[in-house]
């Protein structure tokens, strides 16, 4: 027969629920067009649409950020003078 003493019994269960601990998230008011959606979506996967919820939020929340083209434009060097990349036209029309 096993015995346990409660003091090291009451620790494991406190630690592995501390270690594993996660949220929980209820969506509500769905339409029944986007249900059915994230169904096939989560088929064509093969992954359960609990599972395919939960990617579909890790890829929105935490991809990279897309840098503004404003950003991206005022960022790159400059490398010359505008003569400097003057094109010559190769053919006759000008």
């Amino acid at each position: 027969m096993l015995a346990f003493e409660p003091s090291k019994l009451y620790d494991w269960r406190h630690s592995t629920m501390e270690e594993s601990s996660v949220a929980q998230l209820i969506v509500r008011d769905l339409s029944e067009d986007l249900v059915k959606a994230l169904k096939q979506r989560a088929a064509k996967r093969n992954r359960s649409t609990e599972q395919e919820h939960r990617e579909i939020l890790q890829s929105v929340l935490r991809s990279p950020k897309r840098r503004h083209l404003a950003d991206v434009l005022a960022a790159i060097p400059n490398v010359g003078e505008q003569s400097d990349f003057g094109r010559e036209q190769s053919d006759k029309r000008g």
